[in-house]
């Protein structure tokens, strides 16, 4: 019996015993979010599976990787004239898709799905449940920062020309693509079991920390909503007409040529209003998570080599600049993530180290 147990809890320990960190800030994230929204009576907003179909286009993808990789296997055999060659490629085959590996492709996807999908659902109501009460203070806080500019300002003046704005709307908006990239090719990384359940972790503790409880706590909508939000003058007209300005001079050479963040400040805005849960939907601006997720792209780049950790360490800090001088963001919002999603990768490194065979 004893030996039984012992070979039952040694592959546990080997295989699954690094996931246990993830699962349990997932369903802790699942348990706080349930009680949030059962307080609030906010049920019926719940889209648990609001990001399904992007999970499951890449678990099709993984099964389809595998099925090509069995009939190569069974190609190069009958190319070699191997005899049982059906046979020997299964045997390949199943030595390469083992059931610790399945789990490890799949495992995080699931769980991120479900995760994100939660999140997004809570983040919609913010504004709803809290009222945003810190944008006038967080405006203020950056004109103090700024020596008593606003810190747009300061991002129009460096980049003035709507040529320039564009370019910076495009890494901007690139953010969702490469924040996807990032999870996937961590998930792929079965090799570096390390580095893969840190970025994994920080990406569940930044969404929940970062994303969620400062969220909530300092509710604000950013620049961009500061008239809907705000009862006195809008100090941000004059940045969001100035932005108005260069979307319908884009226009003018072709319909292909838009500001982005004009369309999806607008899209978040009638989600709000119609208190819809819609993919990326919901309003909060401090902290920025469009920061905190270019901060753990950073971090984690460094951990591969040098020349990818100064790549995102650059795009952190187009991200950092595009989000204020495109309205989204007050500077304050991205000082707050980098500091504390900084501080999350440092303990999710430690629990991940801990829970390594």
């Amino acid at each position: 019996m004893l030996t039984r147990l012992q070979s039952l809890r040694d592959p546990f320990r080997t295989h699954y015993l690094q996931y246990l960190p993830l699962i349990v800030s997932v369903l802790l994230y699942i348990g706080a979010t349930a009680a949030y929204i059962f307080t609030h009576d906010k049920w019926s907003i719940v889209r648990i599976g609001l990001y399904s179909p992007l999970a499951s286009i890449f678990l099709i993808l993984l099964l389809l990787a595998s099925m090509w990789w069995y009939v190569y296997l069974v190609l190069s055999a009958m190319l070699g004239e191997r005899q049982g060659a059906f046979q020997h490629a299964w045997r390949q085959w199943r030595n390469t898709v083992t059931l610790p590996r399945v789990v490890g492709l799949v495992l995080p996807v699931v769980l991120i799905s479900v995760f994100n999908s939660l999140y997004t659902s809570f983040k919609a109501t913010i504004g709803h449940t809290v009222p945003y009460r810190f944008d006038a203070l967080l405006a203020e806080l950056d004109r103090s920062l700024h020596g008593g500019i606003d810190p747009w300002r300061i991002t129009h003046e460096l980049v003035p020309t709507t040529a320039a704005t564009q370019i910076i709307d495009l890494f901007y908006t690139a953010w969702f693509f490469i924040m996807w990239g990032f999870l996937f090719w961590q998930v792929l990384r079965l090799n570096r079991p390390v580095q893969r359940q840190q970025l994994l972790l920080s990406y569940v503790l930044s969404w929940s920390i970062v994303g969620s409880l400062f969220a909530y706590l300092l509710a604000s909508a950013g620049p961009c909503y500061y008239g809907m939000v705000t009862d006195g003058p809008d100090v941000f007209a004059p940045l969001m007409e100035r932005l108005q300005q260069m979307k319908a001079e884009l226009l003018s050479y072709g319909d292909w040529r838009d500001l982005g963040a004009l369309n999806g400040q607008e899209y978040l805005r009638r989600g709000y209003l119609a208190g819809e849960v819609v993919a990326g939907g919901g309003i909060s601006a401090m902290p920025s998570m469009h920061v905190s997720m270019a901060t753990l792209f950073m971090l984690s780049a460094w951990q591969v080599n040098r020349l990818f950790g100064w790549i995102m360490l650059g795009y952190l800090l187009v991200i950092l600049f595009g989000s204020v001088h495109l309205g989204w963001h007050y500077a304050v919002d991205g000082y707050l993530s980098v500091l504390l999603t900084i501080i999350i990768w440092l303990f999710a490194g430690w629990v991940v180290r801990l829970s390594q065979p």
